[in-house]
Formats: C-alpha cells, sequence, structure tokens
C-alpha cells in the first residue's frame, strides 16, 4: 500500500490528521514524532511546484512595472509632507536663528496617516493585480465584490502597525536632517552676510533635494512590503492559508543583494516564512533588518496547491 497522498483542496492540518493513523504510515514509523514530521513532508513536497523560469521573469517584470507606477504616486503626498516641515523649520531659523529643538517637526501621528494611506492605496492596486490575474487561471467559487473594502482596511492598519515600529525612527533622523543642515550653513560666514530672502532660498532648495530623497527612499522601502502583503492577503482570502504555496522572485540584476538572490525559487507553504538573510520573512519585505528591505524589488508568486485527486 502506498503511502497517503493530500487530496485536492485538502487543507495540512486535515491531511496530517488523517496521514498520521494510515495503517502504512504507522507500520513503517515507529514513533508519532516520525509520523508527524512524514506526513508533514508528504504534504510540502505535493506543494512545491515552482514557476518556469519564464513564469518567474513575466510575473517579476509585471510586478516591478505595476510598483514603479504605484510608487510614483505616492511619492507626491510624501515628498510634499517632508517639503512642508523642513521649510517650516526654514522660516523658524530664518525668524530665530535657532539650529536645534525641532521636536514639534514630523510628528508620529501625522507619519503614522501617511504610512496608513500608501499600504492602503499600494495594497489596494496590488489586489486588484492579483486577482485579475489569476482569478482566471486558477478559478474557484471566491466572489471578490464583499472583499475590495475588507482589504483596504487591513492594508491601511498594516500601514499603521509599520508606522508604530518605525515612526519614531523616521521623525528623529528628520529631525537630525534638519539640525544637520542649518549648522552646517550658520557656521558659513558668507551665509550669514545674505539678507533673510536669500538665505531662505539656499535653504529651501537643499531641502528640497532632501524630502525628494527621503520621500523616494521610504515609499521604494514600504511600496514593496505593501505590494506583497496584499498579494499575500488576496491569495489568501481566495484559496485559505492552508492551500497556497509563496515562492520568492528575486529581481536579479546588479543591483540584487547576495541574500535574496540565494532566496530566489525559496519555496514557503500557507504561514511558513521564508529564510532569507538572518531572517524569517513571511514575504519580500516584511523583515526587520534594513538590509533585507531597505529598496528591495523583491516579490512572491502564490498560488493555490496542485494536488492529485486520490
Amino acid at each position: 500500500m502506498p503511502l497517503p497522498k493530500p487530496r485536492t483542496n485538502e487543507s495540512r492540518t486535515d491531511f496530517v490528521q488523517r496521514c498520521i493513523i494510515n495503517p502504512e504510515v504507522v507500520a513503517e514509523f515507529g514513533t508519532q514524532a516520525q509520523r508527524v514530521a512524514v506526513c508533514y513532508d508528504l504534504y510540502t513536497n505535493k506543494a512545491t511546484t515552482k514557476a518556469t523560469d519564464k513564469e518567474a521573469k513575466e510575473w517579476q517584470a509585471d510586478f516591478e512595472s505595476e510598483l514603479d507606477k504605484a510608487e510614483e504616486k505616492e511619492i507626491v503626498p510624501i515628498r510634499r509632507y517632508y517639503q512642508r516641515e523642513f521649510y517650516k523649520s526654514v522660516d523658524e531659523y530664518i525668524a530665530t536663528g535657532k539650529t536645534n529643538y525641532w521636536n514639534g517637526y514630523f510628528k508620529e501621528v501625522e507619519l503614522a496617516a501617511l504610512y496608513s494611506v500608501l499600504y492602503r492605496n499600494v495594497g489596494d492596486r496590488f489586489s486588484k493585480f492579483y486577482y485579475n490575474r489569476f482569478t482566471g487561471k486558477y478559478p474557484n467559487e471566491f466572489n471578490v465584490s464583499g472583499y475590495n473594502s475588507i482589504w483596504r482596511q487591513k492594508f491601511s492598519e498594516a500601514g499603521l502597525k509599520i508606522a508604530q515600529y518605525k515612526g519614531q525612527g523616521v521623525s528623529l533622523s528628520s529631525q537630525q536632517e534638519i539640525v544637520r543642515v542649518l549648522n552646517k550653513f550658520h557656521k558659513v560666514p558668507e551665509f550669514q552676510a545674505l539678507n533673510e530672502r536669500e538665505a531662505s532660498k539656499i535653504l529651501r532648495n537643499q531641502f528640497k533635494n532632501i524630502a525628494d530623497w527621503k520621500a523616494r527612499r521610504i515609499v521604494r522601502t514600504e511600496a514593496t512590503n505593501a505590494a506583497n502583503f496584499a498579494t499575500l492577503q488576496t491569495a489568501t482570502d481566495m484559496y485559505g492559508s492552508d492551500n497556497i504555496v509563496k515562492q520568492w522572485i528575486a529581481a536579479l540584476d546588479t543591483r540584487t543583494r547576495d541574500a535574496h538572490a540565494a532566496a530566489n525559487g525559496q519555496i514557503a507553504i500557507g504561514n511558513e516564512k521564508f529564510k532569507v538573510g538572518g531572517e524569517e520573512l513571511s514575504h519580500p519585505g516584511s523583515g526587520s533588518i534594513a538590509a533585507n528591505n531597505v529598496n528591495c524589488r523583491c516579490s512572491i508568486i502564490t498560488t493555490p496547491r496542485q494536488v492529485s485527486i486520490i
């Protein structure tokens, strides 16, 4: 008698419960721990069909194209916010000559609102991107009509959670940037000899460039996380968390970091994590190490398990 195999749409929990009492498994493996381990392997091995190289390249190219469009749109409000805060500091400096103590700028509550909107907008875009791409290829009875508002709420909440984790650091680094720039110019006699209008113009131009750089860095980092979170959430709701296969796809070019190139093609089932760069990640962009997140362009292909009917 052959070892049992997962049935179509059978969850991992249901399969393992059925597998560990299978007579062939009981006869061949003496302990309960061995039987559980074998049954998990049997389930996983039936779910590790990888995308072809062509499918992976097409997915990654389309993912990055969609990500570029999302980023260019979301950079605008964040850049505008950074400019506003920086320009306020310029006005205060011109009026007072103060170069320190800028803790009233870049408030965490304001940053949280920006992160919430960013995750909601990017997530909404990629939930539609994923659904339109896979609902025809892997059809089921899932009805998306009632989920759009639910997804947007989840994406918004994800952004707020990220802001709770990162907001203080983003706020502090931005305040420190004000101090750095103002101190740099404040010490220059030629700058001090300028009139207020000329000094303000120079500082505003300086901060305008910094605002653009910071906005792009934030959006490029968070948009990847938001996009992958959204495709994973959409796939999970469509097919069930126990019935999905995730495959890490690296953006294989000269900018790809070694740890992400090594992770390319790695498989995880359902809620399992990828092992990447010293961390366990549910999807690209979800790590706590900056080297795993900043400017990452990796994606995941998430599909329902393909198993044989027994």
